[in-house]
């Protein structure tokens, strides 16, 4: 019942877990498709790889600058 039914205004579990496959297919199928396909589908970086401690550097400064506006 509980995958039919949610709070009020909220997603239910059935919706959730709908939400889940459907944006985790294209993801699969894009990682497994070979490096020069995606390549030449979406170009190549025109920036250096960022490691994992600079990525969340970057993201909590955009959310300090977002106050508010999100």
């Amino acid at each position: 019942e509980k995958w039919l039914e949610g709070p009020q205004g909220k997603w239910t579990t059935g919706q959730h877990a709908l939400h889940l496959l459907q944006s985790i297919k294209p993801l699969n199928d894009a990682l497994s498709m070979p490096k020069f396909i995606l390549r030449y589908k979406f170009g190549k970086s025109n920036r250096e790889v960022r490691d994992y401690q600079t990525v969340i550097n970057r993201y909590e400064e955009r959310l300090k600058n977002a106050q508010g506006k999100t």
